[in-house]
């Protein structure tokens, strides 16, 4: 049986590199506004201290350096402290990221542009994510839709491609419902049963202080929104060091390690 009343607030943003200023906002955003947040675009900047970080949950493969020494790609999945507890698998792909919770799929994507990625190439990753509940990422595609949409439509195969996505799965494009922001090439598709209950809003990213050319962080509600990681702050435990010198202690902690 499908859950549909589940409350859950999921999020995405392409940080092109992800700066200290950036990774700052983005575990703002965790405490605030989110259960889970996808991260697009890191180029895996200080990936050895962001992936021990308690938030993080996963990431595609890291990338090679290019003749730079720079990398590219990289997708990260962040998470609040009770929805860690709560996802039950992850599948991870060079260009996605999916995880599952009371048995439904959420997926976060980014794919390159038509000028680096064939149309068989997308339509065979959008295959692979189709049955996701959920699927929220940078397509680089501006869809014909003057009234939700900025900038010129396409390009053309790839909306044509989209459409067909569209037509034959029961996928819905969500269109977002904060005034006087459009959407760009980041977009959120959702399947039929959670569509009655989901609004997308487009949060800024000029007010978020995010370093990225992106003018928006996707905001995802299923439900009425109001995850108890935003008291998550507030409830941290805090511990009288002078203990630890207590053999007890010690051989308890020594325990706890091990276990």
């Amino acid at each position: 049986m499908l859950r549909t009343n589940m409350n859950l607030r999921i999020g995405y943003v392409n940080v092109r590199g992800l700066s200290r200023t950036s990774w700052r906002a983005c575990c703002t955003l965790l405490t605030t506004h989110f259960d889970y947040l996808f991260v697009a675009k890191t180029w895996f900047v200080n990936h050895r201290v962001y992936s021990h970080d308690r938030r993080f949950i996963s990431s595609t493969p890291p990338a090679p350096k290019s003749a730079n020494g720079r990398q590219h790609k990289g997708i990260y999945l962040l998470g609040s402290r009770e929805a860690r507890s709560k996802v039950e698998k992850i599948d991870v792909m060079e260009y996605s990221i999916t995880f599952v919770q009371d048995n439904q799929s959420f997926t976060g994507v980014y794919f390159p542009p038509a000028k680096t990625l064939s149309m068989h190439t997308l339509a065979a990753l959008l295959h692979s994510v189709a049955s996701s509940a959920v699927i929220l990422g940078d397509i680089n595609t501006y869809f014909k839709d003057p009234l939700y949409q900025a900038g010129e439509p396409g390009p053309p195969g790839q909306i044509e491609l989209f459409q067909d996505f569209l037509t034959n799965t029961d996928q819905h494009h969500m269109k977002p419902s904060t005034p006087k922001i459009r959407l760009t090439t980041d977009h959120d598709f959702v399947r039929s049963w959670f569509y009655p209950s989901a609004t997308l809003q487009l949060l800024s990213n000029a007010i978020l202080k995010m370093d990225t050319d992106h003018k928006y962080t996707l905001s995802l509600t299923l439900g009425t929104g109001h995850p108890s990681s935003c008291i998550e702050s507030g409830t941290i435990q805090r511990f009288r060091v002078s203990r630890l010198s207590r053999l007890e202690m010690k051989a308890k902690i020594i325990t706890l390690i091990r276990q």
